[in-house]
C-alpha cells in the first residue's frame, strides 16, 4: 500500500534516501569524515560487520586513545581494535545491541524509562530549572578475564569486557574458544575471588563482575 501510495504521489517509482551498495557516496561525507572523526572523544560502534567500506575504516579516524566501545553479537575488528592490551582504550560488549545499548546506559545512571515515557525531560530537567536526573554512576572499569576449556591451561584466552554479564562471557568464550555456545553448560572460578571458592558458578542473570576480579581464570564447562 505505501509503495502504491508513494508511486501515485510522485508519479513514479521512489528511491529511498539511502546509499545502495556500490553507488558513490555523497560529496558531503567525504567533506565531514577527516573533520567530525578529528573531535570524536569516544566511538560507539553498535551491530555491524566492519567489512563493508569505507565505513569499516571509520574506526580508525578517531585520535589516538579515543575511547572505542564495540557492541556487537560477535567479536569484529580485531585488526582495527585492541581489546586484550592492558589499558587499552578499546571495550567490547558481546551480546545484543539494544541490550549493550540499555547496560551501557544503566552504568551511567540513566533512567531509560523516564527518558522515554517523558521525551527527555527528565534529563534535562523542568521548566523551573530543577533538574530530576539522577546524579551518573563512575564510569564503568574495564575488566580482562581468561577463558579456559581446561582448569589447568597455560594459555587462557585473554577478553576484556566493560559489563561482563554471563549472556557476553558465554558469547566471548564461544568466539574465543571455537565452541558453540549452546554446548556451554556452566563457567566457574578456577580460583577464589571475593570471598567464593574455586569452582563456584557463575549466574546466569545480571552482571557477573561483583563476583568477579580483573585477571581470573574462568573454566568453560
Amino acid at each position: 500500500a505505501a509503495v502504491r501510495t508513494l508511486n501515485k504521489r510522485y508519479r513514479g517509482l521512489c528511491k529511498p534516501a539511502i546509499t545502495f551498495f556500490g553507488e558513490d557516496l555523497p560529496e558531503r561525507f567525504v567533506a565531514c569524515v577527516k573533520q567530525d572523526f578529528a573531535k570524536c572523544r569516544l566511538l560507539l560502534v553498535f551491530g555491524t560487520s566492519l567489512m563493508v567500506q569505507p565505513f569499516a575504516s571509520l574506526v580508525r579516524l578517531p585520535p589516538r586513545g579515543t575511547p572505542r566501545l564495540l557492541v556487537n553479537r560477535e567479536q569484529r575488528g580485531e585488526s582495527d581494535f585492541d581489546f586484550d592490551t592492558p589499558g587499552t582504550a578499546d571495550g567490547l560488549y558481546l551480546g545484543d545491541c539494544d541490550v549493550g545499548a540499555c547496560s551501557l546506559a544503566q552504568l551511567l545512571g540513566w533512567d531509560i524509562d523516564s527518558v522515554g515515557n517523558s521525551g527527555g525531560d527528565s534529563m534535562a530537567g523542568t521548566a523551573s530549572g530543577e533538574s530530576h536526573a539522577q546524579p551518573a554512576a563512575p564510569p564503568p572499569s574495564k575488566m580482562r578475564i581468561g577463558l579456559t576449556r581446561s582448569r589447568t591451561a597455560k594459555r587462557p584466552e585473554s577478553v576484556v569486557f566493560v559489563a561482563p554479564t554471563y549472556s557476553a562471557i558465554v558469547a566471548a568464550a564461544a568466539h574465543k574458544l571455537k565452541l558453540s555456545q549452546k554446548r556451554v553448560k556452566r563457567i566457574v572460578l578456577c580460583e577464589s575471588v571475593q570471598g567464593r571458592l574455586a569452582g563456584t558458578e557463575l549466574p546466569r542473570e545480571g552482571d557477573c563482575s561483583p563476583m568477579l576480579k580483573n585477571d581470573v581464570l574462568l573454566w568453560v564447562e
